[in-house]
């Protein structure tokens, strides 16, 4: 589960708002799955709580956590990697 806030000080473009993308990863790096984000869960000149929930349907599970923040457009912005 990833929890967090999106803030977009501009509603002008798509390119202003901002959402997040999570992709659960194996102790290779190797993307095991991702979510595709609703568009309820993007900020357009507002703030937004978001809960995002990324599976890990593989033995072992996840070893790491990769969290993107994207424009409104889904362009990749900035991303983190959690874990392991």
């Amino acid at each position: 589960m990833v929890k967090g806030v999106h803030k977009s000080v501009s509603d002008a473009s798509y390119e202003t708002c901002r959402s997040t993308i999570g992709h659960t990863l194996d102790s290779a790096g190797h993307e095991l799955s991702h979510n595709e984000p609703l568009s309820q869960e993007t900020a357009c000149g507002n703030t937004h709580t978001f809960q995002i929930q990324v599976d890990a349907d593989a033995p072992g599970g996840a070893a790491f956590v990769r969290v993107c923040l994207t424009d409104g457009t889904l362009k990749v912005l900035t991303c983190n990697r959690y874990g392991g």
